[in-house]
């Protein structure tokens, strides 16, 4: 009497193996990208509502509020404001009394953020951005956010204008 067959032979084994290597070897890059491009996203989104919080407060407190680069999240970097400044190690947004973009004694600390998670860089036309009482601009400034060794139009583009407004770009040249 003869026993069926079960299981799977070598080559069968070896076959299933080898599809599964094949898909891993195309899946991996695509979910590498997709990480990247979602934590360029969220850092984009995360300076967004900064930027937005600090309108708001400006307005509400009818007090100058500002938004600075800062490597230590207690002091601003010190720039000129029309230099194009690295905010990748993070920004304070704060009450900004004489709006000179620094905190001085009696400013307020209203938000810190840190440095966005990976290999995220971000990058301002400015080492701050300034809203008056009146939620106004004291000029505009933009932002690159990419991620290192960034090639394509694969970088996200913020812009705020004098009044205020924000716009968001995505799928832009990569710096």
């Amino acid at each position: 009497m003869k026993h069926p067959n079960r299981g799977f032979t070598l080559i069968e084994l070896m076959t299933a193996i080898l599809v599964l290597a094949i898909l891993l070897g195309m899946g991996v890059p695509s979910y590498r990208e997709m990480a990247r491009s979602n934590r360029v996203t969220s850092s984009a989104n995360d300076l967004v509502t900064t930027l937005s919080m600090a309108r708001s407060e400006s307005l509400r407190r009818s007090v100058p509020v500002s938004v600075c680069a800062s490597t230590d999240g207690e002091a601003c970097v010190t720039a000129k404001a029309t230099t194009p400044t690295d905010w990748t190690t993070g920004w304070i947004a704060f009450t900004d009394a004489n709006s000179n973009g620094t905190i001085d004694t009696g400013d307020a600390q209203l938000q810190t953020w840190g440095a966005p998670a990976g290999d995220t860089k971000l990058r301002g036309s400015g080492s701050f951005i300034t809203y008056t009482t009146t939620g106004i601009l004291s000029g505009t400034r933009s932002f690159d956010v990419y991620f290192n060794g960034c090639t394509g139009n694969k970088a996200r583009h913020v812009d705020v204008t004098l009044i205020g407004l924000l716009t968001t770009t995505s799928n832009t040249a990569c710096p």
